[in-house]
């Protein structure tokens, strides 16, 4: 089996610098999705970029939910989340959650377990393939519950990436630009077969409280050598429609 790779540049809507790199980077074909944050300030400029690449919602939480919520409330505050691209002509593609909000893990681990069953019943429900590797991330420690979670995807129909990957560093362990270029070619040699995603977040100016981290990761993706070193391992790119 061959490996094929999703490049998602997420956090669309985040800010305006957000929003300006990943446009500049759909329109340059350096990157294959990005993911929407619908409740920030500005998603519905985001929409209004009309962008050529799938974009996916990227569910957020507020953190008193999530540790008080039942079930049926974090299923609802996700359809909300749906609707709210549905309602704007725009169907996402793909659903997106951050990975300690899905696992109930680090600061976001308000709620045990996560929302592990609530976003596979949405993802099944609108027939939406989920950002839950089949493979478990890296020192996740989240062992019995990720591999129920994968046969629960499976049972109910929800497509899966085999693996994701992103640079998990804080800005201060980077080195600069050329130890990010570093971090994601090595990354790129150790993915599995089958299709992956690998997901940056992307600014085009250290501004709106973004850091430098993520120029860094623009000026990476801007720059075409990502997806050199991905064709110079025999990896194609792909999207979500093709899981």
């Amino acid at each position: 089996m061959t490996t094929s790779v999703i490049v998602t540049a997420d956090d669309l809507g985040l800010s305006p610098a957000v929003n300006r790199a990943v446009a500049a980077l759909a329109d340059a074909g350096a990157v294959t999705a990005t993911s929407l944050l619908v409740g920030r300030p500005h998603a519905e400029a985001a929409l209004e970029l009309d962008l050529p690449i799938a974009v996916g919602l990227h569910v957020e939480f507020d953190p008193t939910l999530l540790a008080t919520a039942s079930h049926d409330e974090i299923e609802a505050a996700i359809e909300d989340q749906v609707a709210w691209m549905r309602t704007r002509g725009a169907v996402p593609t793909h659903l997106d959650l951050h990975t300690g909000a899905l696992y109930g893990l680090g600061p976001e681990a308000t709620r045990p377990g996560g929302v592990l069953v609530e976003a596979i019943a949405v993802a099944a429900r609108h027939r939406l393939p989920l950002r839950l590797p089949r493979r478990a991330p890296d020192g996740a420690g989240v062992g019995e519950a990720h591999r129920l979670a994968v046969a629960l995807a499976d049972d109910s129909g929800v497509r899966l990436p085999e693996s994701i990957r992103t640079d998990p560093r804080p800005t201060a362990a980077i080195d600069g630009p050329d130890d990010t270029a570093r971090y994601y070619a090595d990354l790129v040699a150790t993915l599995p077969a089958g299709v992956c995603e690998i997901f940056l977040h992307p600014a085009d100016v250290a501004t709106d409280g973004l850091g430098a981290k993520r120029v860094w990761e623009y000026q990476l993706l801007r720059s075409g050598v990502l997806l050199t070193v991905l064709a110079d391992t025999g990896v194609t790119t792909t999207d979500w429609a093709r899981i």
